[in-house]
C-alpha cells in the first residue's frame, strides 16, 4: 500500500483549509508528492526519509543547509503499515499541539479515501458481473468461473429474480436492499433486479414521482429473459396506450402473435395510411377501444363519449378502409395482429 499523488494532494488541500502552516506529503521513498508550495513537489525530503527509517516522528529544530525546513515529519500509518509521511513546516514549539492533529487527520482522511476506492472497485466489479449476467441467454453458459465470481460477490444466481425497467434519464441515486441490484443499462433505462415485492413497490413509487414508464417481469431464473419481459411491458403500453405494470398473459400473447410470422403486411400498411389523417386516427382509437372491450358496443360507446349509432358507423368505416370486419371475430383477430405489428414493430 502506498500514498498516491492524487490522494496526497486532496489531503494537503483539506488540511490547508484549517491550518495556517505549510503541509507536505511524502511517499515511502521520502519524495514530496503534494505540498502547499507546489514548487517543492518532486524534491527529496531528508526529514521524511529519517521518519520512515526510524518508524517514528522526526522533529527538525532548525532549518538545515540542505534546504530541509524545521518542523515535524510524521509517518502516515494505515492498517499498521507506514505508507508515507506528512510534514508540517514551522517552529516546533508552536506546532507541539497541532502536529499530532495533523497526523491523525491525515490518517483518517487516507483511510476513508482508501475505503472509498475499495468500495468503488467493488461496485464496478459488481456492475461488470451484472452486465455479463444479463448477456447470458442459456443456463448452460454459466461457467465455473462465472459461478465463482457470483459467489465472491454474494450474488445468488440460483434464485428467480424480477426485473423492473424504469425508463428515465433521471439519476434516482437511492440504493437498493441487500440481495437486490440496481444498474443503469442505457442512458434512459434503469434496471432493478430483485426478489422482494417491497423493493418493487418502493421503486415504482420513485418512478411515479418522475413520471417514468415502468415495466416489471415475472420471476425468472434467466435475468436476460426478465429484462426482455420488463422492456416488452413498456413497449406494449406505449404502442397500445395501456397502463399495465407487470408482464401478463396479454403482453405474452401479443408478442407471440408478432413472432408467429403471420402475413398481415397489407393491413399494417392500411393502418399506416389511416394514421396520416385526423379522421383515420379517430378510427384507430375506436378500434383500440372496441377490441379492449371485447366487442361490447355499449361500453365502447360510453368510453368514447359517442352514441352507439356513431360507433357502428365508425366500425363500418373501419371495415371499408381496412377490408376486414371488426364485428367478425375471425377478421377481428387478423385486424388485431396487424394493429400490433403496426404499433410494436
Amino acid at each position: 500500500m502506498e500514498m498516491d499523488k492524487v490522494l496526497a494532494q486532496k489531503v494537503v488541500a483539506r488540511l490547508h483549509r484549517e491550518i495556517p502552516y505549510n503541509i507536505n506529503v511524502m511517499n515511502q521513498q521520502g519524495t514530496i508528492i503534494a505540498s502547499g508550495e507546489p514548487s517543492r513537489v518532486g524534491q527529496s525530503h531528508p526529514g521524511a526519509i529519517e521518519a520512515i527509517q526510524g518508524q517514528k516522528t522526526n522533529i527538525i529544530e532548525q532549518d538545515q543547509p540542505d534546504g530541509t525546513l524545521r518542523g515535524f515529519n510524521m509517518p502516515i500509518v494505515v492498517q499498521n503499515e507506514v505508507i508515507g509521511v506528512v510534514g508540517i513546516t514551522g517552529a516546533p514549539e508552536k506546532l507541539t499541539y497541532i502536529a499530532p492533529l495533523v497526523k491523525v487527520t491525515t490518517e483518517l482522511l487516507t483511510e476513508q479515501a482508501l475505503a472509498d476506492q475499495v468500495l468503488s472497485r467493488t461496485k464496478r466489479r459488481l456492475e461488470r458481473f451484472l452486465f455479463d449476467w444479463l448477456a447470458i441467454q442459456d443456463p448452460a453458459a454459466l461457467t465455473p468461473d462465472f459461478v465463482q465470481e457470483a459467489n465472491a460477490l454474494g450474488v445468488n444466481i440460483d434464485e428467480q429474480y424480477q426485473a423492473m425497467v424504469i425508463k428515465t434519464p433521471h439519476l434516482l441515486p437511492e440504493t437498493v436492499e441487500v440481495g437486490s441490484y440496481k444498474l443503469r443499462i442505457t442512458p434512459d433505462e434503469l434496471l432493478i433486479l430483485t426478489r422482494q415485492a417491497e423493493v418493487l413497490a418502493h421503486w415504482h413509487q420513485n418512478a411515479k414521482e418522475v413520471q417514468a414508464a415502468v415495466g416489471i417481469s415475472q420471476p425468472q431464473k434467466l435475468v436476460s429473459e426478465a429484462l426482455k419481459q420488463a422492456r416488452e411491458v413498456i413497449k406494449y403500453n406505449q404502442g397500445t396506450n395501456q397502463k399495465l405494470l407487470y408482464y401478463t398473459a396479454e403482453v405474452n400473447y401479443a408478442y407471440r402473435l408478432l413472432s408467429a410470422d403471420i402475413v398481415v403486411d397489407e393491413y399494417v400498411e392500411k393502418f399506416r395510411v389511416l394514421a396520416q389523417t385526423d379522421s383515420g386516427q379517430v378510427l384507430i382509437t375506436t378500434f383500440q377501444k372496441y377490441f379492449r372491450n371485447n366487442g361490447n358496443i355499449v361500453e365502447t360507446a360510453h368510453q368514447l363519449h359517442i352514441h352507439r349509432n356513431t360507433l357502428n358507423y365508425r366500425l363500418g368505416q373501419i371495415k371499408d378502409k381496412l377490408g376486414l370486419d371488426p364485428k367478425r371475430y375471425d377478421e377481428l383477430v387478423i385486424l388485431y395482429t396487424a394493429f400490433l405489428n403496426y404499433e410494436l414493430q
